[in-house]
């Protein structure tokens, strides 16, 4: 039931770690956010930034970042979340 009312948490729950230590591109988080939603049937996946919305109701100890990439491009990243390793 709760996971109808937000699969938000449901995704996290499924497909996260959380705590200080982790980080993820927001594009990253993003893209498999989207393929977790459309095979859950998840039908209102909506945008990314409603998507970092729902993440820091969520998880509020999350914060966005602009760390540097090897070439110089600033990359948005969350502070906070990253994805499982796959088995």
């Amino acid at each position: 039931m709760q996971d109808t009312a937000s699969p938000t948490s449901a995704f996290i729950r499924e497909r996260c770690i959380t705590g200080p230590t982790c980080s993820v591109p927001v594009d990253a988080l993003w893209a498999v956010w989207r393929e977790w939603a459309e095979d859950n049937g998840v039908k209102a996946v909506g945008t990314k930034q409603m998507f970092g919305r729902n993440l820091l109701s969520v998880v509020p100890q999350l914060h966005r970042t602009r760390p540097r990439d090897a070439y110089g491009r600033q990359v948005i990243t969350y502070n906070g979340i990253t994805v499982k390793q796959s088995d």
